[in-house]
């Protein structure tokens, strides 16, 4: 048996209903919490409390702590520190391993070189029936982030498997692994042309094991955008050029582009079109990364794949590979899938 408490008091637990294994109370309230996995936002990923039947939001370190009025009078104060110290003690031995964007080879791609083991450890495969098909990041152990267009109308998510920790796609790797997926969930908006929404949210038919090759990446604060210019990465296993496929014994690939201004990459999208200037090709809801003269991009095989930048020493997915036209060419930079847009969608499906 476990106890806890102060011997003055203002620390104690509430009568409340049996459906919350964790209550305590501040000021007359009761805090009634239930245990579950739940994604916090960037950049720690921890198994932690969810709360319910609950207002006045208080937040810390990344965790939603909210209150509602307690049945009996027992008016007892208690800091938040303290109760923030008494939820947190059990989670406290994970955050090393639960964190994300925190690859343990330092990564030094500065354009169109060959990867190294472990150095983006959420790079996945997509394979449908063996054939790898799109790239795509592991966002938590049991769930994977790639395009909508990856996926075959009629295709059944159980002929998708998720290969992680490969550096080659065409060697056996002993510290490879490949799971089955669950289910694959789109966006309410997808559209099949690309215009928006394409994401692709697989869930995993077991949580993967994590490792030095297999690490999730951080995901976005909702509706952040990091400005044009933002260094950032593209990797895949993607065509060298177009129909030039990737030989099987090149490893796992990755290109530095810089972030674009998305009304200005739409301005490079009308040139040489009929397309009138007043139509969007390229919507708010995208993002551009890539050079004006072209030489360096995603390409045929990178669908899917993570667009990462470097925020406070970590790596953030803040694209997806989504369409472009031709590969490296001028005037036509990569296109990608804000996934902040859809961070909070993704987010209610991780919490669940």
């Amino acid at each position: 048996m476990i106890c806890a408490g102060a011997e003055e008091g203002g620390i104690d637990s509430c009568r409340v209903q049996r459906r919350g294994p964790v209550s305590t109370q501040r000021d007359g309230s009761c805090l009634q919490a239930k245990r579950r996995a739940l994604r916090i936002r960037p950049p720690l990923v921890l198994g932690l409390l969810s709360l319910q039947n609950c207002s006045d939001r208080v937040l810390a370190l990344g965790t939603a702590i909210l209150t509602r009025p307690c049945p009996e009078d027992r008016m007892r104060g208690a800091s938040c520190l303290q109760v923030l110290l008494l939820m947190l003690l059990g989670a406290a031995g994970t955050l090393e391993s639960a964190a994300c964007g925190q690859p343990r080879v330092s990564s030094r791609i500065v354009g169109g070189q060959d990867a190294r083991d472990g150095e983006w450890p959420w790079q996945a495969s997509i394979q449908h029936r063996g054939a790898h098909v799109c790239g795509g990041s592991l966002i938590a152990p049991q769930w994977v982030l790639t395009a909508a267009h990856c996926f075959l109308r009629r295709a059944l998510p159980s002929e998708y498997h998720v290969r992680l920790g490969a550096l080659h796609l065409g060697a056996a790797s002993p510290r490879a692994l490949s799971a089955p997926v669950r289910r694959v969930l789109l966006p309410p908006d997808y559209s099949e042309d690309r215009a928006r929404g394409d994401l692709a949210l697989l869930q995993l038919r077991r949580p993967v094991p994590l490792s030095a090759r297999v690490q999730p990446v951080c995901l976005p604060e909702p509706g952040s955008r990091p400005p044009p210019g933002t260094p950032c990465w593209v990797t895949g296993w993607g065509s060298l050029h177009p129909g030039v496929p990737l030989p099987e014994w090149r490893p796992l690939q990755g290109v530095r582009v810089p972030l674009l201004d998305v009304r200005a990459c739409d301005h490079l999208y009308h040139l040489g079109t009929n397309v009138p200037r007043a139509e969007r090709i390229v919507l708010p809801g995208n993002l551009c990364a890539g050079y004006v003269e072209g030489h360096k991009d995603a390409c045929q095989g990178d669908s899917g794949g993570p667009l990462t930048c470097v925020k406070s020493g970590r790596w953030v997915l803040v694209g997806v590979v989504s369409w472009g036209k031709g590969c490296a060419l001028p005037n036509r930079p990569g296109v990608y899938t804000n996934v902040a847009t859809y961070s909070p969608w993704i987010q209610a499906h991780l919490s669940l």
